[in-house]
């Protein structure tokens, strides 16, 4: 689904006919092939007035869970923005319920890009794009920490911070 909003029962669908593949692959090809999903960081409303990243977590909960914000766009409404966090978390307990025999592991990306109201694209069309962010940009940090990832072994990704 990417960043855009798809209703949960449609998700869910969707992710239970790919564990089924993604099992079968890893059964039949390599079981060392690491499945990694991420989860959705959401849009921000009014990111226009945010020039830098906000370090506090309750107020960008705050932000996007108040739906009176969603009046910068014709569709904002339908953004669902607000649903993403509970949506992550379905998804995430999804995984570990259908998910017997798959390898797996989560990358938060949710709470990556919460705190980043900053440097989304403006206005494309003459409305503000409040989900897409700059390239560069703060999602950049994605690719940095995915190839750092890989290059980590299962035991390392488990082991616990010390």
């Amino acid at each position: 689904r990417g960043a855009h909003y798809v209703p949960t029962d449609a998700l869910l669908d969707f992710l239970n006919g790919t564990i089924v593949i993604l099992k079968e692959f890893q059964a039949q090809r390599n079981p060392q092939v690491r499945v990694i999903w991420k989860t959705s960081p959401p849009g921000h409303p009014n990111c226009w007035i945010y020039k830098e990243p906000v370090n506090n977590i309750t107020t960008m909960v705050d932000l996007v869970n108040d739906r009176s914000l969603y009046t910068f766009h014709s569709a904002a409404k339908g953004f669902h923005w607000w649903d993403f966090a509970q949506q992550n978390e379905k998804v995430i307990d999804f995984f570990a319920a259908q998910s017997q025999g798959l390898q797996f592991e989560i990358f938060d990306g949710y709470d990556l890009l919460l705190g980043r109201p900053d440097m989304h694209r403006a206005k494309v069309r003459k409305r503000y794009d409040c989900l897409h962010h700059c390239h560069p940009g703060p999602h950049d940090i994605f690719s940095r920490l995915l190839a750092h990832y890989l290059h980590m072994t299962p035991e390392q990704v488990m082991a616990p911070l010390s």
